[in-house]
């Protein structure tokens, strides 16, 4: 059974995945950009299908290490989702924040400008609740994202940037002590 629904499946991958031909795992910049570029409509339901929905439990994993440090500031938090993509992330966590009551101010960022286009055609929902907004960044360069954060949150895109030592970098110079 199994090899006859080998061909079947690969058919399908081929077809409606698009995957890359050719050498992959050593995608330049530019291809990076081009690939988020031609994707980024069709993102969210590739992406849940090649992580077998997994990554919808990591987006609100993230959201609620957001709510329980929320929590304990008992104020107005300032959070950073980078390469945010589509704003999942952002959804998920202000959809939690306002479950429990919870004020804050949420900057997705991101490099590729068709995934922000994404993102802020859903910032309209009024799930969000939450003061969110959307910018185009280099995660990798300080001087690119909003500083005194008390929270930053990635859950994915690090795969796709080729210092990741310089995000982490830069997550630690936008973060407030104790953050």
């Amino acid at each position: 059974i199994a090899r006859a629904l080998q061909l079947p499946v690969q058919l399908f991958i081929w077809l409606f995945l698009s995957p890359r031909r050719g050498d992959v795992g050593n995608l330049t910049p530019a291809e990076v950009m081009e690939v988020y570029d031609r994707e980024a409509r069709r993102y969210d339901a590739k992406h849940h299908f090649t992580t077998r929905g997994q990554d919808t439990t990591w987006r609100r994993e993230a959201a609620w290490c957001v709510v329980n440090r929320a929590r304990t500031l008992n104020r107005r938090v300032q959070v950073l989702d980078l390469c945010t993509g589509t704003g999942l992330t952002v959804r998920e966590i202000a959809h939690l924040l306002n479950l429990w009551g919870l004020k804050s101010e949420i900057t997705g960022a991101d490099l590729n400008g068709e995934m922000l286009r994404v993102a802020v055609q859903r910032k309209s929902n009024p799930l969000l609740g939450q003061h969110v907004h959307f910018t185009r960044a280099d995660v990798t360069q300080t001087h690119d994202l909003p500083s005194c954060m008390d929270i930053v949150t990635q859950v994915f895109g690090i795969g796709g940037i080729p210092n990741p030592t310089a995000v982490f970098r830069a997550t630690l110079e936008v973060l407030n002590e104790g953050g």
